[in-house]
């Protein structure tokens, strides 16, 4: 069974990413007729920002900085339209310059931290993170993007340590981004091989967001950790209501069909995971799939 542990330890973890933005915030300037052209420009790329027209933003942004070459607040604002649109270098130079103005400026730390971890450059992005913690230190954003980072790394209990203060200082009324924190929280767990731990975590983000299938998929993992498959298949069904393409669901409720003993439904679920898997352009997961069908089957199954 030792390759059942595998694929279902590599199908487990779905660690969703979610990075807190902060709202573009126009800044009051004083009435010359550069300054004032400048807060035009400036303006009009906020209201691009929040209509989701990004390329056009930034240049309304870089009009309004060559227009008025230390305008913080245009730096910081194109800083996160470049990331929006991905360009992740071009939002490090802005945030850079932004902070080079104005170093209490906590929105270009916590942008410019959020550019390096897309890069890979977890020290950086942590750098900035614990500067925004030092200047502002209530602001959750920062203690989340934080755990994310330690999370790659691989520094989990640190990750732990900093989803738990984010959970203290975020609004009880943000009920989904709750929800979320407790799901990464709860996977940051699984990898700590605390099972018990991680289902208090998933039930929590349940009880708060009913309609993440990701979660439901995350529970009935760390059930098949200590063997509850029947629950584990309970979750992935609802899992596969909200998403009916989801292959890895497919994958481990085939799993947990088999050590259960239920070969038939095992085969059905296993031929359906490797049908999307296919679909999908994974590969490597059809493959895998394909491999486990013919260990359990002595079978040569090809998914049309």
């Amino acid at each position: 069974m030792s390759y059942l542990v595998q694929l279902l330890v590599s199908l487990c973890i779905t660690l969703a990413f979610l990075i807190y933005s902060p709202p573009a915030t126009a800044l009051s300037l004083a009435n010359s007729s550069v300054q004032m052209s400048a807060q035009e420009f400036f303006r009009a790329g906020v209201q691009q920002m929040q209509s989701q027209n990004y390329p056009k933003a930034v240049q309304d942004f870089s009009n309004a900085i060559d227009l008025k070459k230390d305008f913080s607040a245009a730096f910081s604002n194109r800083c996160l339209a470049y990331l929006q649109l991905e360009e992740y270098e071009s939002a490090i130079q802005d945030c850079t310059q932004a902070v080079s103005l104005n170093s209490q400026n906590t929105e270009s730390f916590l942008n410019r931290g959020l550019a390096y971890y897309k890069l890979g450059n977890y020290q950086g992005a942590i750098a900035d993170y614990n500067q925004v913690i030092k200047l502002k230190p209530i602001d959750f954003r920062a203690y989340y993007n934080r755990a994310l980072v330690k999370s790659e790394l691989p520094d989990y209990q640190g990750a732990i340590r900093d989803y738990n203060k984010t959970l203290s200082l975020m609004p009880v009324q943000d009920r989904f981004q709750l929800a979320q924190v407790y799901n990464d929280r709860g996977t940051i767990r699984l990898m700590l091989n605390d099972s018990v731990g991680a289902i208090a975590d998933f039930n929590q983000a349940i009880h708060l967001n009913q309609q993440d299938y990701r979660t439901y998929f995350n529970r009935a993992c760390a059930n098949q950790r200590i063997s509850n498959y029947t629950a584990a298949i309970e979750d992935l069904t609802v899992a596969l209501k909200l998403n009916p393409n989801y292959a890895e669901a497919y994958a481990n409720r085939g799993i947990a069909y088999y050590q259960l003993g239920n070969e038939r439904q095992a085969l059905l679920d296993l031929r359906k995971a490797a049908h999307n898997f296919l679909f999908q352009d994974n590969i490597t997961a059809y493959q895998q799939t394909l491999d486990l069908l013919k260990q359990l089957k002595g079978e040569e199954t090809v998914i049309a």
